[in-house]
């Protein structure tokens, strides 16, 4: 299953380090539930977990998400590589 756009820049953030629900939603700009929907859609995936510190829960990327995340770039700038010769390939005035 592909990773959208959202779910990508939250995997961006957590690659730098743990988070708190409020700090994704504040970097990001995403609605409840936007942040909602997509966050519950990568821990049920298990590529984002979270963990409860003191007061606090962060949510941190897991190994599969680190792979995952690599797996979409990758996925991703290859479409674009493909995009690019499509259009090189067409006879321009």
């Amino acid at each position: 299953m592909r990773l959208n756009k959202e779910q990508l820049r939250i995997l961006e953030l957590l690659k730098k380090r743990p988070h708190r629900y409020s700090e994704i939603m504040n970097t990001t700009g995403y609605s409840y539930q936007i942040m909602n929907n997509n966050l519950n859609n990568l821990l049920k995936r298990k590529i984002v977990e979270r963990k409860e510190k003191t007061e606090n829960t962060y949510y941190y990327i897991t190994e599969k998400g680190e792979e995952e995340y690599k797996q979409e770039l990758i996925s991703r700038t290859n479409r674009e590589h493909r995009q690019i010769r499509k259009f090189e390939e067409v006879d321009h005035f």
